[in-house]
Parts: structure tokens; sequence; C-alpha cells
């Protein structure tokens, strides 16, 4: 299985190989540069996977998860693919996704609020264990909106795992029991608003490595929420490096040994955890094999993980790009 989170500005954009279908979670980006080739990257990591079906699992209709979806599927490379396009929640006249259902001839469409993504979606086949979690909007007081993102736990035979929720908030997690992964795609680009984020939600999840999709909205990722997630016991080590976080308004005088500046929006600290925001790294991947290897490979600079919590992992250099890690199951 592979998991590519690329760089897209400010919105989410995730693709996962390895299974019958190529999974493309999300599909939006604000204040991107160099657009086309951005899309240029996602349709030909799709091409790659190695099968002509796509399914699209929009986790709710917000322009930064979905606005890249047309330039995408209108690729000619893509023509001939069998999609299924699922939405979280349920059609509005204001929806962002304006024409979707209409911009692929092989295409089908859906929201959850009256399709089961199990169902709906194309199956991966034994290689990936898939289990959905979904909500509706009355089930929510506030941020209804994003709170009904639709939640996915991947898990392959090697036993690498990975939890993705959108803009999903801990609510949006109450009735989902597939939480505990090694790789957290960090929910809301980091915000820590309706409770998104809590430590106790990250407490379940136990993850090994986090990510964040994050480009200078918003004061997005919140050093609040970088905080909780370094804490958390479970993270793994990892040589000392960059990320970016917003400040505003926090009633933090320092972190990470650092003190903060109260001036500014924006502001850069070190940390030896392995958490990563993609403003600072790029776009990042995890790749898992049979032989029990994952390679990690950041788009800006290699980086070597040295422990992952519940699970022993050597290391072994394989390019200048990125790093073989081998998985030795406890």
């Amino acid at each position: 299985m592979e998991i590519t989170v690329f760089f897209v500005g400010h919105g989410l954009c995730i693709i996962i190989t390895g299974g019958d279908a190529t999974i493309l979670y999300d599909a939006g980006g604000i204040n991107i540069k160099e657009k086309d080739k951005v899309v240029g990257a996602i349709v030909n990591k799709i091409v790659l996977g190695g099968k002509n079906k796509l399914n699209v699992i929009l986790s709710h209709a917000h322009k930064d998860h979905v606005n890249l979806l047309p330039s995408i599927l209108n690729s000619k490379r893509l023509e001939e693919f069998e999609v299924r396009i699922i939405v979280g929640g349920e059609e509005k006249e204001d929806d962002d996704k304006i024409g979707i259902e209409k911009i692929h001839k092989k295409s089908v469409f859906g929201y959850t609020k009256t399709v089961d993504p199990e169902d709906f979606l194309f199956g991966l086949g034994d290689g990936i264990q898939v289990n959905y979690c979904t909500n509706d909007r009355e089930d929510f007081d506030k941020d209804k909106d994003n709170a009904i993102s639709i939640i996915m736990h991947v898990k392959d035979t090697v036993g690498f795992s990975a939890i993705l929720g959108g803009d999903a908030n801990e609510n949006s997690f109450k009735n989902f029991e597939f939480l505990e992964s090694n790789l957290y795609l960090i929910t809301h680009h980091g915000s820590n608003k309706f409770h998104a984020n809590t430590t106790s939600l990250l407490q379940k999840i136990k993850p090994n490595i986090a990510v964040v999709s994050a480009y200078l909205s918003y004061n997005h990722p919140r050093l609040e929420t970088m905080q909780h997630v370094i804490q958390t016991s479970t993270m793994a080590n990892a040589p000392k490096h960059k990320i970016t976080c917003g400040v505003k308004d926090s009633n933090q005088s320092t972190f990470l040994g650092t003190t903060i500046n109260s001036n500014q929006d924006y502001q850069t600290f070190e940390t030896s955890k392995a958490i990563y925001t993609t403003r600072d790294t790029g776009g990042v991947s995890f790749e898992s094999n049979q032989d029990g290897e994952v390679y990690v490979q950041f788009e800006n600079r290699k980086q070597k993980l040295l422990d992952l919590g519940r699970k022993l992992w050597s290391f072994s250099s394989t390019s200048n790009n990125g790093m073989k890690i081998k998985l030795v199951k406890s």
C-alpha cells in the first residue's frame, strides 16, 4: 500500500494505491503554486496505480476539498477509468462541488446520506482492509458541514495502517471503532476548534507518525494541535526538523523550547518527533511492501524515522529521495 499526501496549498488531496481500485481521498487546494503541475502529478499517480477503477471519496463538499476534481477527471489519461464519487453528507444548493457528477462519462455519483460507501465504492480486494464512518448533520449542534466528513481507516497485509478524516472533529469519531493507526492525517488542517484533534482522540488513535496538510491560511495548523500530537506517547522520534504553526492569539509563551512571537501570525519551530506539515516538507508518501518494509519519501528533504512506538523498525538508506524502513513485527 502506498499513501501519498500532496502539497496543495490550503486543502487536502491524498491518493492510496495497492488495492483493486485506486482511492482519491479529497481533491481540493487553494493558493496552489503551479496548479497544472500539481494536477498533473495527481493524475500521474492515479495512472501509475495500475488499475482502471477509481474511488473518489470527498470527505465533505467544501471548496478546499473538492475544487481540483474537475481538472483531475477532465484529464484524457483518465477517460477510460470507471469512477465512483461519494461525498460526505447530503446535497445542498450551495455545495462547492457544482457539476462534479457531470464531468466524467464513466462516473457514478452519490452522497453518504443516501448510499453506503462499502456498497457504493469499488472493492479493494484482499490487499487493503478499509472501514468507513459516516455521520448526518442532525448528529451535531455545531460545525455541521465539517463534522459530517467521511472518516476512513485503511490497513494493509503487512499491518501498516492510517486514518483519514477530512475536517472531522472528535464527535465525528464517536461511533467508529477502527481508530488505532500508525499514520494520522491530522484533521481540519490542524484546527483545534469544535473539539478537533483533542488529546483524548489522539490517545485512542495512538499515532506513530502525523501529517497535516496546511499552508498559511486560517492560522492552521494551530500550535495547540501540534502540541497535542507531539505529546502523544506513541509518537515516533525523528531527526530534528521544522514545523510552522499558527500562533496568533495563543495563550502559550513558549513552544518546543522557543519563545512565541506574539507579533506574528505564524512561527517556525524545530521538533524531534515524527510530525510533519506539507507547508514545510512538501508532499510526502508512505509505501509498504510484502517484505514488511515501508519507504518514506519527502518532497523537499530526506528524513529518517527512528522509532515507531508499538512496533520495532530498523533503517537503511535507499536513495537521495527516501529511506527504506524495514518493519520487524513485535
